[in-house]
């Protein structure tokens, strides 16, 4: 409810000629409502004014707040676009003076990496900054708040509603920790604090906890709106599913094309879905908002958010030190992966080991028990090294030993003076020498 006090300072700031957008921007960012604004000035501009009586709030259905969030869609289209393509446009800009900058000179990788890292924080700094501005746009309806101007109000907001997006982050994390179910209760108690903030100007933990004050009683009707939310937005992937299925049939393989346009329709989709959303849920927040009135922050139940954000911020850097333990560990336990084969080196090796077949046969008479050589099993634990292994067929009189190179081929060297390559076959118990 507008007071006398509201009227006298619009009164006064009309008399000294200020402007009026000027005034409302302040009074909008200091907490008061469009609608109160609107029947203040009113008030102010004419002393008959009688305000005229306000029926009973009642909450509104899920249809029929997505009937308002359409209408809002509607009327501020051109406004939601530019926003919705502005976080894009960024960090495809950023990505080709990159592109460029590499392309004409190299860089070390450690410059490609920080150029990579500030990328990511443009895009965050970019997407804040455009969501902001789109419930600057959608609160601000009446006076049709156009995308420059909500782009202005929200850059100061950033840091304040990257905080309260931070205590949300921990506060939920935190309550999953506590078995699931005080996180699922606590995400519903600060959904509305992103709201509170840019519509309220309440900063901070009491962003979150005004949010759980008007959330009290109603979480059943919040959980059935988040449902029927959630149904919205899968509707709107539908064409987004139906194309990727579709190229994939006609095609028969992921094409540059099909996956460009695929691309474009899930792009097309958020466009419709994401802001649509957005103005649904700032409507469902408003209603409630008007249902309790100009009411103060409970204090029941926020030592539990409070509690739930301390478990939170003591579980990101848990989770960091336990991830670097189970990377390490498993990194100290990965089997060595075999080196590559040396051809040439081990080409060499296995003509060595024709070397000492020959020189052990001239020392006992015979090949039998080649294999267990020192000179014999040397020459293999090198070939080894080089990524193969000796496969051996030998008797007392005969011997064919094989090596395998990279990819299919064998080299083979055996008794009767063979030495090169071969196939597969050779040196086995159905062909058990080179020549053969």
């Amino acid at each position: 409810m507008i007071s006398q006090q509201l009227i006298g300072y619009i009164k006064q700031q009309l008399e000294k000629g200020t402007s009026i957008d000027k005034t409302r921007r302040l009074l909008l960012d200091t907490g008061w409502t469009e609608e109160e604004l609107d029947e203040a000035y009113m008030a102010a501009q004419n002393p008959d004014y009688i305000p005229p009586e306000k029926e009973k709030v009642r909450i509104l259905g899920s249809m029929e707040l997505l009937r308002q969030a359409l209408k809002i869609y509607g009327n501020r289209f051109w406004p939601i676009l530019g926003l919705f393509f502005l976080p894009i446009a960024v960090v495809l800009v950023c990505c080709l003076v990159l592109g460029v900058a590499y392309t004409v000179s190299p860089f070390p990788l450690e410059w490609k990496i920080i150029g990579a890292a500030a990328i990511i924080l443009i895009s965050i700094f970019a997407q804040s900054w455009a969501q902001i501005a789109l419930i600057c746009v959608i609160k601000g309806i009446q006076r049709k708040v156009e995308a420059e101007e909500a782009l202005q109000i929200a850059l100061p907001k950033i840091f304040s509603f990257w905080w309260v997006l931070l205590l949300s982050w921990l506060i939920t994390i935190g309550g999953m920790l506590l078995f699931v179910i005080p996180g699922i209760i606590f995400s519903f108690w600060i959904m509305f604090a992103v709201y509170v903030l840019l519509n309220e100007n309440i900063n901070g933990i009491n962003a979150l906890l005004k949010s759980k004050t008007y959330m009290q009683g109603q979480m059943f009707n919040a959980g059935v709106k988040l449902f029927f939310a959630c149904l919205v937005y899968l509707l709107a992937l539908i064409p987004f599913f139906i194309s990727v299925k579709a190229f994939s049939i006609l095609s028969g393989e992921a094409t540059v094309s099909g996956i460009a346009a695929s691309i474009a329709i899930f792009i097309l989709s958020q466009l419709f879905s994401l802001p649509l959303l957005t103005a649904y849920f700032f409507l469902f927040y408003k209603n409630l908002k008007e249902i309790k009135g100009n009411i103060g922050i409970d204090p029941a139940g926020n030592g539990w958010l409070i509690f739930a954000e301390i478990v939170g911020i003591l579980a990101v850097p848990t989770a960091i030190f336990i991830s670097a333990a189970i990377a390490v560990n498993t990194a100290a336990n990965k089997p060595a992966e075999a080196p590559a084969v040396n051809n040439e080196t081990v080409k060499n090796y296995t003509r060595m080991l024709k070397t000492t077949a020959m020189v052990y046969r001239n020392s006992n008479f015979s090949y039998a028990g080649l294999e267990k050589n020192i000179e014999y099993s040397n020459i293999c634990a090198e070939i080894a090294v080089n990524g193969s292994l000796c496969q051996a067929q030998i008797s007392d009189k005969k011997y064919c030993i094989r090596t395998k190179m990279a990819g299919e081929e064998y080299y083979c060297v055996d008794s009767g003076g063979y030495s090169g390559d071969t196939d597969k076959e050779h040196c086995t118990s159905d062909k058990p020498y080179c020549s053969e």
